[in-house]
């Protein structure tokens, strides 16, 4: 009886060393080796179960359980505050915590990167709030290399741009260090981004008849500088696929301002032999003209069929004006411009 005493008390203990020594690892090993900065959030009231579930879906913890369960066996989660830190799924459980109950803030800024901009443009902003020199971020973006993490990038339709990720690089706020701040990085992270709220919600779930999906995006950012207001830009999206499909040019302005880097355009422009002039050409430019909002991406997928073959969009509010034929247009113009 002693000696079976003896061997469960044994197991127990050996069980019980193991559960201590995975439990020790587990806190002190990072979730991957993916060096990627994450801007997290921790809002007043979160508890560490909230907590927990966040950094989870963020892909910065593998386990929701050894989070809390360090958190409570270590009694800190009276200390974790609010606000917001720079993580990383490279950082342990135990790393991760230290940041969260740091009594340092990080430095942030808050960068909002508004529907519509060019690369160009948040190069610009990046430069502003002291993130960037020069042309880094454009930089980063021209020699960017990590196609096979993106499942929606079609490295072959969109390398030979002058920068490749035109149209993939999500519009949102983001906040950023700008003493620390990594252009490749945040290029991932936009990118995670445009992952998350575009593909994986299912926005580009399926495209116009014979079109790939970076000709659809290509489309989106057209109808992104074209137009506004959900219901316009699904007919004007119906609109520009039918021209396409019958041959006609787009004649889309924003697709020549891009290239001319303008806000008007002159008659000798009109002239220009560039795939982006679809006054001249046909079919669509050779790549986004800006990064579009969800709502044009929707309407380029979503395209709404009507009468219309041409729009104009007036000065004073905005509004767009449809018509059937050319001649009708051509009054509307004399009559809105």
């Amino acid at each position: 009886m002693k000696n079976k005493l003896f061997i469960f008390s044994g197991i127990v203990i050996a069980v019980s060393l193991l559960c201590v020594l995975f439990y020790t690892h587990s806190i002190n090993k990072s979730h991957s080796d993916v060096d990627l900065i994450v801007s997290f959030d921790v809002e007043p009231g979160d508890t560490s179960k909230v907590i927990a579930a966040k950094l989870h879906d963020e892909d910065l913890i593998s386990s929701e359980f050894l989070f809390y369960l360090y958190v409570r066996l270590s009694e800190r989660g009276s200390d974790i505050i609010a606000g917001t830190s720079n993580l990383s799924p490279s950082m342990s459980i135990v790393e991760i915590v230290d940041e969260l109950v740091t009594d340092t803030p990080v430095e942030q800024t808050i960068l909002t990167i508004q529907e519509g901009l060019t690369v160009d443009q948040i190069n610009e902003k990046l430069v502003s709030v002291g993130a960037v020199l020069g042309d880094e971020f454009l930089s980063a973006v021209v020699n960017f290399d990590d196609y096979d993490s993106y499942s929606f990038l079609n490295k072959s339709e969109i390398v030979d741009l002058k920068y490749p990720l035109e149209g993939y690089l999500y519009p949102d706020t983001y906040y950023i260090n700008a003493e620390s701040f990594n252009s490749e990085a945040f290029i991932k992270v936009m990118l995670d981004n445009f992952e998350k709220r575009v593909v994986d919600s299912g926005v580009m779930a399926d495209c116009f008849p014979d079109y790939t999906t970076h000709e659809c995006v290509i489309m989106a950012s057209i109808i992104e500088r074209e137009v506004f207001g959900e219901k316009d830009r699904a007919i004007v999206s119906g609109l520009f696929w039918k021209r396409l499909e019958n041959a006609w040019t787009l004649g889309a302005d924003a697709t020549l301002l891009y290239v001319t880097d303008d806000n008007v355009i002159t008659s000798k422009e009109l002239l220009l032999d560039s795939p982006y002039n679809t006054r001249r050409n046909p079919g669509l430019p050779s790549g986004p003209i800006c990064n579009p909002s969800v709502s044009s991406i929707r309407a380029a997928f979503n395209p709404v069929d009507s009468k219309f073959w041409f729009y104009l969009t007036t000065l004073d509010t905005g509004e767009v004006i449809y018509s059937k034929t050319n001649e009708e247009h051509n009054l509307n113009r004399i009559k809105y411009l």
